[in-house]
């Protein structure tokens, strides 16, 4: 499935209220006033999952700011505006979309948002048992035991540090230059730079990772570096997505990985459903690319049906 990730508005308290009621215990479970105050007051933290299929909300996470490096009683109901310690109080899916991996995605784009803004120094949380796995493969660390009672069952304490530069760290993967030219407008500087991604054959030198969660999406040798027109896979969402770099107007040429004959050729990739308006250069029916372990796309796209796979060099990083 892929998803749309951005902030709730207050016409989606409702259905968010409706999800977290369906997700947990009545004693456990937050009120209507507690979301309208989490989102009116820190609404940059109230981040929502939605179906790029319909546009409907499926799952998201909430928090609120505190100055304690520790989750307590207070910073469970208030927000601190200067604080730097951000509290998570609710991470909730859809019944109906559970044992997806949406939890784990809704989560990596979170924790990216948060470090990308430089405002906050640690993400702070209770979990059941449970659950530690889960924030555990997110990158969160298990503090102990939390002295915060809410409905009968224990809750430990989970941290993640904030204060690494995942754009920095982006640019570090990629070999030297080759950022810079894929950002760049000019086809012909792109062209001389990225040849240094092939060997002679033309074959990715390297093994292609997601940019978000570092997930090998091909091996080395896979894939072959090809110039062809643009294709506008983006909607309207993905445009300004930070780890998303704009496509070239089409039928402006640029470069692209192209994978046949077959997605067993990919290590990880998810596939959307045909996209309404988005067509190939033939007019055929496309499908959108995606990581498969956090749902970061459209990285690339493929006819329906088809057997050539096509890949953004700019949106995935390399294993250097």
């Amino acid at each position: 499935m892929f998803l749309q990730f951005h902030a709730i508005s207050p016409e989606d308290i409702p259905r968010a209220l409706q999800i977290e009621q369906d997700g947990f215990p009545e004693d456990e479970a937050a009120s209507l006033e507690s979301f309208q105050f989490r989102q009116s007051k820190a609404p940059t933290l109230f981040l929502g999952a939605y179906s790029q299929e319909d546009n409907q909300l499926i799952a998201y996470i909430c928090s609120t700011l505190s100055t304690d490096e520790t989750i307590t009683h207070a910073s469970m109901s208030t927000h601190i505006p200067e604080g730097r310690s951000v509290c998570i109080h609710s991470v909730c899916v859809d019944r109906a979309h559970q044992r997806r991996g949406i939890a784990l995605s809704l989560l990596k784009e979170y924790i990216f948002k948060l470090q990308s803004s430089a405002l906050y120094d640690c993400a702070l949380l209770i979990a059941h048992e449970e659950l530690i796995p889960l924030y555990k493969k997110a990158g969160f660390t298990l503090v102990g035991k939390s002295s915060v009672t809410h409905g009968p069952r224990p809750w430990f304490e989970m941290r993640l540090d904030l204060k690494e530069d995942s754009q920095s760290q982006r640019q570090q993967q990629l070999p030297a230059g080759i950022w810079e030219a894929l950002q760049s407008s000019s086809s012909s500087q792109t062209a001389q730079r990225t040849d240094d991604l092939v060997d002679p054959s033309g074959s990715n030198v390297t093994d292609i990772l997601c940019t978000r969660c570092n997930s090998v999406i091909l091996l080395q040798g896979v894939a072959s570096l090809e110039e062809r027109p643009s294709v506008q896979i983006d909607t309207r969402s993905d445009s300004s997505h930070p780890l998303l770099p704009a496509l070239p107007t089409s039928p402006e040429l640029t470069k692209w990985w192209l994978i046949t004959p077959s997605p067993m050729k990919f290590e990880n990739i998810g596939f959307s459903k045909p996209v309404a308006g988005i067509l190939s250069p033939a007019g055929k029916p496309v499908k959108l690319l995606a990581c498969a372990e956090c749902d970061l796309g459209p990285l690339g796209w493929s006819e329906e049906d088809g057997k050539e796979f096509w890949l953004v060099p700019a949106r995935v990083v390399y294993r250097v």
